[in-house]
């Protein structure tokens, strides 16, 4: 599913700079919406599995919180 979500962005990096590469996969709206209907189910399928429970609450915010602090 990751490999599919990175060609569709991939996709829609080309069509942003189409004259340039002159390469076209797939529209970009197309592959943008593609983009977030899969992110979407991967994310539900992510909070469905792993956090389930007592303390998934707090887990989720932990990962989060790992996850995009370095970023800021």
């Amino acid at each position: 599913m990751g490999f599919l979500r990175f060609i569709l962005a991939v996709s829609v990096l080309i069509f942003h700079s189409q004259p340039i590469a002159g390469i076209k996969l797939v529209g970009g709206q197309i592959a943008a919406q593609s983009f977030f209907i899969i992110s979407g189910f991967y994310m539900a399928l992510i909070l469905t599995k792993k956090y389930v429970g007592k303390g998934s609450y707090k887990a989720f915010m932990k990962s989060r919180l790992v996850r995009l602090f370095p970023a800021y």
